[in-house]
């Protein structure tokens, strides 16, 4: 049903509330948290904001449950900025959607259909990221922050800032369908069609690091990738999402990585 996510487990009671499902985004490196409805009078955004703040909440306990079911992360590998709740409904009324459209909460509402042969489709029907959103930009963070180091004290330089505006451009106009989030440590260019990242941005005092959202290895041979997991399968420290990344410091660097983002969006619609 959603191939980017690992089942955790059912009614799990975390401070006497217990979701349906408990989820890990694989691709994100967050948790989500599914809950399945059958009538049309139940509210979705305070059972929404419920969960979302549980998570934000009680961050120990959902790495804990992840540990228990042998996945090796620990609470700095999680990406608690991409967290999200997801609701599957055979059908939601129309003050559902528009309460759900209007909260500043990643909400996603899911319409489920079953065909004959007991076949089901989903229909996503809505999805809020949380922060102030337009058509293909969303800020929960300022940019200009971002980039002068305000969040982390890794700041960059004047050329690199113009160099990440000038990627932040070409990709946006290259790939119809990725929406930029700016997040307090990176930047992520986000793919609304299969709701995965292509890739994210971070920064360093003269040059940019792109991370490509990917964990298969697209890019054997490459001398402008570095592999981010060691010779243990431990993924080594970085902010961005993803496995693998290039560090860019001049404008010779922005085609090769271009071509890369490429090939990682073109992989992850397949």
């Amino acid at each position: 049903m959603f191939p980017r996510l690992q089942f955790l487990e059912s009614e799990y009671t975390i401070d006497n509330i217990r979701p349906d499902s408990i989820v890990y985004d694989d691709n994100a490196n967050s948790f989500a948290i599914i809950e399945y409805k059958n009538v049309r009078n139940k509210g979705v955004v305070d059972q929404g904001m419920s969960y979302y703040k549980l998570i934000k909440d009680r961050p120990s306990d959902f790495v804990l449950l992840a540990q228990k079911k042998k996945l090796n992360i620990n609470r700095e590998d999680v990406n608690w900025d991409e967290a999200r709740i997801i609701f599957i409904a055979p059908e939601y009324t129309i003050h559902q959607r528009r309460a759900a459209s209007l909260a500043m909460l990643p909400i996603e509402l899911y319409r489920i259909s079953k065909y004959e042969g007991g076949v089901f489709g989903l229909e996503l029907l809505e999805k809020k990221t949380e922060g102030k959103m337009s058509t293909s930009v969303v800020e929960e963070y300022s940019t200009e922050k971002f980039l002068n180091g305000d969040y982390d004290n890794t700041g960059t330089d004047e050329d690199r800032k113009k160099l990440f505006y000038t990627i932040r451009k070409i990709i946006m106009e290259r790939f119809p369908d990725i929406e930029f989030r700016q997040r307090k440590w990176y930047a992520g260019f986000h793919s609304t069609e299969n709701k995965s990242y292509v890739c994210t941005i971070s920064t360093k005092a003269t040059s940019l690091s792109v991370t490509y959202s990917t964990k298969a290895n697209l890019f054997a041979g490459d001398p402008f990738v570095e592999s981010l997991i060691d010779e243990l399968g431990k993924k080594k420290g970085n902010l961005g999402i993803g496995s693998y990344r290039s560090t860019i410091k001049s404008e010779s660097d922005v085609e090769k990585m271009l071509f890369l983002v490429s090939k990682v969006y073109d992989d992850n619609k397949n």
